[in-house]
């Protein structure tokens, strides 16, 4: 913490000498910033929250226990840095970023929480310090062996599009809790990786090739930001797996833009070496078309796991029932009229099992397989079924959703409609309906209010098969919404 505060002290004060002195190794300073404020609350919700669940099983015992809750609460966050160059084709970035959360909605299973304060003492000027961390801190070096568009980038640093299904570290904007198809643990609205990246992009080429770096699954101290699946089993201890080596990610993505001149075209592979499972990887392609004001693209990735790159089978050795056989299709399409308005759908699939739909049915499989798709992707289908715990691992597991929707605008503002339906994708259970709405303000550039509602209806199936299954109905509530108030600023 010592150096940390130093660091900040060493910033604040170069930055300000940087009017009264020229000096040499920083040129070119340029300071930048962004942030995001929302308040949100939700009405019979389905994270698992201890305020409903302890309740519940005192009364009623395991088998009794509804996972409906109401809960709400503020999260924010803030950045701020500078880039500047150093030497010719030399330069540098360097950020910090404050982030918190208020309320019960981005408490893990309702137990994290901030053991530094309290609601009516206030928090110490050392919790406030403990949430500020380094952001970004890297070099990047241009025109790399005198090659023009070759790059490398060494550091803490952001990676990927934030419309990404599969790979993306960065800042995910008008999200206040965790997301859809993030790991279950160790991700807020801000993201970042130690990492060496080489970029390429000339004329109509962009690609990358990253190593990167993302912590530990367990070590000393705790740090579970590696974490790729939340599953542990006898088998990894057996094996003598060391749970603290560090989880990597080693990957390239190509863009090949305006073939035909409508045409672009994104291949990607990505290797994700961890303790628990060897080698998790991700391969994909998504070609894309753009003609006047219409937008269309397909994108189709694979899962493979095992213990050497790109196998497929049990994701586990242990005659676990979860394979590494899933996949994902996603298919968007758009048409702007004159900027006045947008029309859209879209269609995604992913994860899948084998079996369920037998048992949900009474039935009694000879074997049951889960083929969860697992990615760091930044999809997030729904203000209510998109940010819920419950939601977000079916979704995982077994997911098809189909989006209709429409923007228009008028003067400063933006307004939104979406429906969503949402489903098992391969044993037919029908998770339900969404209707969102929201409406963006303008007020000045660099400074967006937002406000949004969003419900969710949950269809009979889910309650019906769990009540066949348990003898408990009402499972889950039968609407679920969420209001969501905020704003994002950049300077």
């Amino acid at each position: 913490m010592k150096k940390l505060v130093a660091l900040l002290a060493a910033v604040v004060l170069g930055t300000q000498s940087l009017y009264a002195t020229d000096f040499l190794f920083m040129k070119n300073v340029k300071f930048y910033g962004e942030g995001q404020t929302v308040g949100y609350a939700v009405q019979n919700g389905y994270d698992l929250n201890l305020g409903a669940l302890v309740p519940s099983i005192m009364k009623n015992g395991p088998l009794g226990m509804k996972l409906n809750s109401n809960y709400s609460g503020v999260t924010t966050f803030l950045t701020a840095g500078l880039t500047f160059d150093i030497i010719e084709n030399i330069s540098a970035d360097f950020s910090l970023a404050y982030s918190t959360s208020w309320g019960e909605g981005n408490k893990f299973l309702g137990l994290i929480d901030n053991p530094n304060g309290s609601a009516t003492k206030g928090d110490s000027i050392q919790s406030y310090l403990d949430n500020i961390r380094v952001q970004t801190a890297n070099v990047t070096i241009n025109k790399l062996f005198d090659v023009d568009g070759l790059s490398i980038k060494v550091g803490r640093q952001y990676y990927g599009d934030e419309d990404s299904s599969v790979m993306y570290f960065g800042i995910r904007h008008e999200q206040p809790l965790f997301g859809l198809n993030l790991p279950l643990i160790g991700f807020d609205n801000i993201s970042s990786v130690d990492a060496a990246t080489v970029y390429y992009e000339k004329d109509n080429i962009k690609a990358n090739f990253i190593y990167a770096n993302l912590g530990k699954v367990l070590g000393v101290p705790l740090n579970v930001d590696g974490l790729i699946m939340p599953l542990a089993s006898e088998e990894a201890y057996n094996r003598g797996i060391d749970l603290g080596r560090d989880t990597t990610v080693i990957g390239a993505d190509a863009k090949f833009l305006n073939l035909a001149d409508i045409l672009n075209v994104q291949v990607y592979a990505y290797d994700i070496e961890n303790p628990l499972v060897a080698h998790y990887d991700i391969v994909g392609v998504k070609p894309s078309v753009e003609v006047d004001g219409l937008k269309a693209s397909v994108e189709f990735a694979m899962n493979f796991a095992g213990d050497n790159p790109f196998e497929t089978g049990d994701l586990f050795e242990d005659g676990t029932p979860i394979k590494s056989e899933a996949n994902l299709i996603k298919a968007d399409v758009s048409y702007d009229l004159e900027k006045k308005a947008k029309v859209r759908a879209g269609f995604a699939v992913q994860g899948g099992t084998e079996g369920v739909k037998e048992f949900l049915n009474g039935e009694y499989p000879g074997k049951i397989s889960i083929k969860p798709f697992v990615n760091f992707g930044n999809y997030v289908p729904g203000m209510v079924f998109g940010q819920q715990e419950v939601t977000r691992i079916l979704s995982m597991i077994d997911f098809r959703a189909i989006n209709i929707g429409a923007d228009y605008y008028k003067d400063k503002f933006t307004f939104s409609f979406d429906y969503y339906n949402f489903a098992a994708r391969d044993n037919g259970l029908n998770y339900g309906d969404e209707v969102d709405l929201k409406v963006k303000y303008k007020y000045v550039e660099g400074l967006d209010f937002f406000f949004g509602v969003g419900c969710f209806m949950v269809s009979d199936d889910i309650n019906s098969k769990v009540e066949m299954i348990s003898g408990e109905s009402g499972f889950l509530s039968e609407i679920t919404s969420s209001f969501q108030l905020g704003a994002t600023y950049k300077f």
